[in-house]
């Protein structure tokens, strides 16, 4: 399934002003979701639109629990729910490929998917920030000037695939499966929402019970040194 999309959250006058553009993008659709927040989506592409101008979740979902099949329509009690918890609902109850866009407060936010799966890249300028699933889709609005960063292209080869928010364009960031994007006050920061160590495997909890805090202190320094690396 093709997942291409567009989506611009930031100043309400400035999307106004990108409207026609928008909606000449050939084979895409132009969803004004808020004043405050556009998205244009292929025909492939499923949308759940949240109450209330709250927001919208992009992709494929499925219910954590129960029988394994796609969710066709997000319920009203769950769609203000991923609203109210800014997207920690959907990490608790589904599962799937999706990008959720949400308007909070006085602050918009994005969550990508644990999986990586559904692909984001984003840059912030002029007043707002655009999310997209290829950086064509931002090249193409007038958003940037494709320019390779060859200090970029050095570090990938350097990292050997470890995942990193730097892309090999210049001014183009990856946001990285798991991580909330938030932007309060023309203040734009990522936070990881999403973390492995969050489930811990079956038999964790038994070599815990046989070792006492020492173990604990192990793992906790195990911890600390992967995230150093990383």
């Amino acid at each position: 399934m093709s997942s291409r999309f567009l989506a611009l959250m930031g100043d309400a006058e400035r999307l106004a002003s990108l409207r026609a553009d928008l909606a000449g993008i050939r084979g895409m659709s132009l969803h004004e979701v808020a004043p405050d927040l556009f998205v244009v989506t292929n025909s492939d592409l499923k949308l759940h639109h949240l109450a209330d101008q709250s927001g919208v979740v992009l992709g494929t979902l499925f219910h954590r629990y129960g029988a394994s099949r796609e969710v066709e329509t997000l319920p009203i009690p769950d769609a203000d729910a991923v609203a109210k918890t800014r997207g920690r609902f959907l990490l608790d109850r589904y599962w799937g490929r999706y990008l959720a866009v949400l308007r909070s407060g006085d602050g918009l936010l994005a969550f990508r998917d644990p999986t990586g799966m559904f692909p984001c890249v984003y840059v912030e300028g002029e007043g707002l920030i655009a999310l997209a699933s290829e950086p064509s889709l931002i090249a193409a609005l007038g958003l940037i000037e494709p320019e390779v960063d060859t200090l970029a292209v050095a570090r990938s080869l350097l990292l050997c695939g470890l995942p990193e928010e730097n892309t090999a364009l210049r001014g183009i960031r990856r946001l990285l499966p798991g991580t909330r994007l938030e932007r309060y006050d023309r203040l734009t920061t990522t936070v990881a929402t999403w973390s492995p160590w969050n489930y811990e495997f079956p038999g964790l909890g038994r070599f815990r019970g046989r070792t006492g805090r020492k173990a604990s202190s192990h793992f906790a320094a195990l911890y600390r040194s992967l995230e150093q690396q990383v």
